[in-house]
């Protein structure tokens, strides 16, 4: 269903992006209702053509089936419009990842929104101009921060990070704690450990699931 259009113009469109087909339509036929239709269907970010012009994305991500060709094509939008209209439907997991991680901030929906509940949401951003006070913003993490998240999710200990980092014991446990605290999550070795195998479900495509390392310098032993 890549590429499928319903409509002739590239212009003021909407894109679909997910690889659940069912979702894809349910949402379209809910476009339909509106008396929308150039509709655009992709199984994934990446898929879409560089340089498109499109009035509304609406993704339904799948979490198991993120790329980091996927993350990259939300950065590169983040610089480009501030991720305007466009709407994620996915878990809350992902969504404290792609916001306090890849500071990927837009208009988030948990992925089980029911049609009925999503209309009047989708309704909303065609008829209003959602500016930055309108998306779902959270505290992002710093440089250092974020460094911590990943070598932690690699296995590292704070000792181990402390002394990687030249950085006594105690600051490096206050960013793992402020870290933790961003991301909305309580600072346990569970969470940790649910954190790190999200993390590494970010796969390079074609090479299996693994976190890609151009994240951040996560090993970097002496």
């Amino acid at each position: 269903m890549d590429g499928v259009t319903m409509g002739t113009k590239n212009t003021n469109r909407i894109i679909i992006v997910g690889t659940c087909q069912y979702t894809s339509l349910g949402i379209a036929s809910l476009l339909d209702y509106l008396f929308y239709s150039k509709i655009v269907f992709y199984k994934r970010f990446s898929d879409i053509e560089e340089g498109s012009n499109d009035f509304l994305t609406i993704a339904a991500i799948d979490e198991n089936d993120i790329t980091y060709d996927d993350v990259i094509y939300l950065k590169n939008r983040m610089k480009k419009n501030n991720c305007k209209n466009l709407l994620i439907l996915c878990d809350t997991m992902l969504r404290s990842i792609s916001q306090s991680v890849f500071n990927i901030s837009c208009v988030y929906l948990r992925r089980n929104i029911s049609l009925k509940e999503l209309h009047p949401v989708i309704v909303d951003v065609l008829l209003h101009d959602h500016n930055e006070n309108k998306l779902s913003l959270k505290p992002q993490l710093t440089g250092l921060e974020s460094q911590i998240l990943m070598m932690l999710s690699d296995g590292f200990t704070v000792s181990e990070i402390s002394r990687i980092k030249n950085r006594n014991y105690k600051t490096i446990s206050s960013h793992k704690y402020n870290l933790m605290k961003k991301m909305g999550m309580p600072n346990t070795r569970k969470s940790l450990s649910v954190l790190s195998l999200y993390l590494k479900s970010i796969r390079v495509p074609g090479e299996g699931n693994i976190a890609p390392r151009r994240y951040a310098n996560s090993k970097e032993r002496h």
